[in-house]
């Protein structure tokens, strides 16, 4: 090595002195807080708490007659293949959908929570599809989960597959005692 680059490498070189740091305002956090550029999570749950209020006083229309079952499940079949939804997860998870109607009530009944979260991103578009394209006003909606029922696999041993298979062969019972077979 050269005399250079060991004098170089002796060298401390400081590029950023120690300066102290200052500590911010004491009320500088409520004028950050009021800032249009800054967003919190306390000012976006104040704005869902605005727009669900906004919903809840939108003015509930009645019903605009007397419809029938049968009218209600022709205007949710429109509905389903005018185009409104996006061909995807949306549509396919309105097809599946089970719809009865009672008094100015139509329940659809979904096999998923999944399912019922997509008809509610929907559900002013199916309103305002049944009033103008179907005449049909002032409907509620309603949303059900179908229960599954859940199968319950009976796990048999060998011995009680033996069992069952003797009851049902008579002539697996005469070899069985003829043979003299265990079971293990």
């Amino acid at each position: 090595m050269s005399e250079a680059s060991t004098s170089l490498s002796a060298q401390k070189v400081d590029l950023a002195p120690d300066l102290p740091r200052v500590k911010p305002a004491l009320g500088l956090r409520e004028t950050i807080a009021k800032s249009k550029d800054v967003i919190s999570i306390q000012s976006v749950m104040v704005q869902k708490a605005k727009e669900q209020e906004e919903k809840a006083q939108e003015v509930v229309e009645e019903l605009g007659g007397d419809y029938s079952e049968e009218q209600v499940s022709l205007a949710w079949k429109s509905f389903l293949n005018s185009g409104v939804l996006p061909i995807g997860q949306i549509k396919t998870a309105m097809s599946m959908a089970e719809l009865k109607y009672n008094a100015g009530v139509m329940t659809l009944e979904f096999p998923s929570e999944t399912q019922v979260i997509y008809f509610n991103d929907i559900r002013s578009e199916l309103a305002n599809y049944f009033k103008d394209k179907e005449s049909i006003v002032g409907l509620n909606f309603e949303t059900t989960i179908t229960k599954i029922q859940d199968l319950k696999v009976a796990m048999l041993t060998n011995a009680e597959k033996f069992e069952a298979w003797r009851k049902e062969n008579p002539a697996l019972e005469n070899l069985y005692q003829r043979f003299q077979l265990r079971l293990e």
